[in-house]
């Protein structure tokens, strides 16, 4: 009999009952602007901020990345991004890491009672003012009519050529892929703004004994319109919703309607492109209805998704997603799809079906130490539209992935942080435990680099093995490199070939270049060998931006 999964829900709150509401208390700020490699932060000494405090950022595509607070004012702070990072751009949000005491001195010496300033009487004439006008509005507000158009983007090109002699046979593979993002800031003199993205692509593929083959395609992955408003917002075009993203890319439309300060509803509709290079679009056809609620420390979204595929209803899919930060406590998000099917499905019990579920816990148990623990449940869904290779009926129906995953980051000092992760999971087949633990130092044995460490024993239904991992990375001045070798030792099982350990071993190097202009150019080289395996890969990126 196998094993069941009623102890995780156990172990997965445990893990927090004795840390909950204890340590630093973070406090949630907003890149306002960037300037060069410099971050301008919405908050400032007044919310409790100092010089040297550390302010924790993602920025899209990117690492985490901790940086130093260097000046603050009253009401904002400034830090600043290391050389070479990518995506920095105002809206992004971080936190930063506040003591109690700091912030208990602020509340006591906000209490005291304060005396306002007293200000002469304004002389100026405003000569454009108009009745019922704000007094500064002639000064401050243009139309959109009036203000000019600002256009801006950036050119890319990815590259990658491989050479592989596995199993003895010489083969080869290349994908060449230039892309164009442009952005428009009131291009029709509305206050509006257009973006696009496109890209072309060539795959070769050469084979030994055989000819070569070539596919070359275009496709445009973002084309859109899209104007806020006072009473309501739009975007038509080809976009992703950035508030119903379940639906995946859409050629339509969607309009948003504030209901309160921190509620939002709003409606989308539209074709649907397959999810294929070619992005396909004309067979299936989607609608979502969605009401948003938003406040400062917490963020509720309820959906509903109805999808026809050549005419014929598809997917009745309801979405509930939270977000909730605590003071002085855990971060908490949980995110959930839900299926409900009737008599035109084939497979699937008439229903709800509990879809898809992520529940995200964080808390910083002290400065520099902080403790995560997530849980994700997977199952696939019935769908008409072609969005996964054509399945059994019985695989369909039993498919089922559980993951409860732990894990902690600390800060040790001097430079040195580790980290441990610790994974249970349990399909329909088998279930398994992975588990690695990582060391990192920086300026440690070289000065403006790093050196990671990591060690794992990672279990899949297919493969289980140990492997390590050593990876170093040097500044110098405009250049950023990296050397890394990682060793695994996979024991495979439930092959059509049968058990068999193979040692995979892998080498790369990365040089990227980051100078004083707007471009960006990044090159790399791996070497895998080992049981089975020959293979030689070199790849570069460029970027140009303007």
């Amino acid at each position: 009999m196998r094993r069941g999964t009623s102890y995780w829900p156990i172990l997965f709150l445990a893990f927090f009952l004795s840390f909950a509401f204890q340590g630093p208390q973070k406090l949630k700020v907003r890149v306002s602007y960037v300037s060069g490699r410099s971050l301008f932060l919405d908050k400032g000494s007044r919310d409790g901020i100092q010089v040297g405090d550390t302010l924790l950022i993602r920025f899209p595509g990117g690492p985490r990345l901790k940086l130093r607070i260097l000046s603050v004012s009253e009401s904002s702070s400034r830090a600043r991004v290391p050389e070479g990072v990518q995506g920095a751009s105002a809206g992004v949000s971080g936190e930063i890491r506040i003591p109690r005491e700091r912030l208990q001195r602020l509340k006591e010496k906000a209490k005291a009672p304060r005396r306002a300033r007293s200000h002469h009487p304004w002389k100026r004439e405003l000569q454009r003012a108009r009745p019922g006008e704000p007094l500064l509005a002639p000064v401050i507000a243009r139309k959109a009519s009036e203000r000019p158009s600002r256009w801006d983007g950036r050119f890319r090109f990815y590259g990658l050529r491989t050479w592989d002699r596995d199993g003895g046979r010489a083969t080869g593979f290349g994908l060449f892929r230039p892309g164009l993002s442009l952005r428009g800031r009131n291009p029709f003199r509305n206050g509006g703004e257009l973006r696009m993205d496109a890209e072309v692509q060539r795959r070769e593929v050469y084979l030994e004994d055989e000819p070569d083959t070539q596919d070359d395609r275009g496709r445009v992955n973002r084309l859109y319109y899209e104007k806020e408003g006072a009473f309501f917002s739009y975007r038509a075009g080809r976009f992703v919703s950035s508030h119903h993203p379940e639906i995946g890319v859409v050629d339509g439309a969607e309009v948003r309607v504030p209901l309160s300060r921190s509620q939002t509803m709003g409606v989308l509709l539209g074709g649907m492109p397959e999810a294929t290079d070619a992005l396909t679009t004309g067979r299936d056809l989607g609608m979502a209805l969605y009401w948003l609620r938003e406040v400062e420390d917490f963020r509720l979204r309820l959906a509903f998704e109805k999808t026809w595929h050549k005419g014929v209803p598809d997917r009745d899919l309801f979405v509930v997603s939270a977000e909730r930060s605590f003071e002085g406590g855990p971060s908490i998000f949980f995110h959930s799809l839900f299926d409900h099917y009737g008599d035109l499905d084939q497979v699937k019990s008439k229903g709800f079906e509990w879809t898809e579920a992520m529940l995200r816990l964080r808390q910083e148990i002290a400065e520099g130490q902080t403790l995560s623990a997530s849980f994700l449940h997977l199952k696939l869904p019935e769908l008409k539209r072609f969005e996964f290779p054509g399945l059994a009926a019985d695989r369909l129906r039993n498919f089922r992935s559980d993951r409860l995953t732990l894990s902690s980051d600390h800060e040790l000092g001097d430079g040195f942080e580790a980290r441990t992760r610790l994974d249970f999971w349990e399909d329909q087949d088998r279930d398994g435990v992975s588990l690695e633990a990582g060391l990192r130092s920086q300026d440690f044995l070289f000065e403006d680099g790093d050196v990671d460490l990591l060690i794992y024993r990672r279990t899949s239904s297919f493969f289980t093995g140990p492997g390590f991992r050593v990876r170093a990375r040097k500044r110098m001045g405009e250049f950023d490199g990296s050397l890394s070798y990682e060793w695994a030792a996979y024991e495979t099982r439930g092959t059509v070939s049968g058990g068999a350990t193979l040692v995979d071993q892998s080498v790369e190097i990365s040089v990227d270049y980051q100078p004083p202009a707007p471009w960006f150019a990044s090159l790399f080289l791996e070497r895998r060998f080992g049981d089975g395996r020959d293979s030689w890969s070199l790849g570069m990126f460029f970027q140009l931006r303007f």
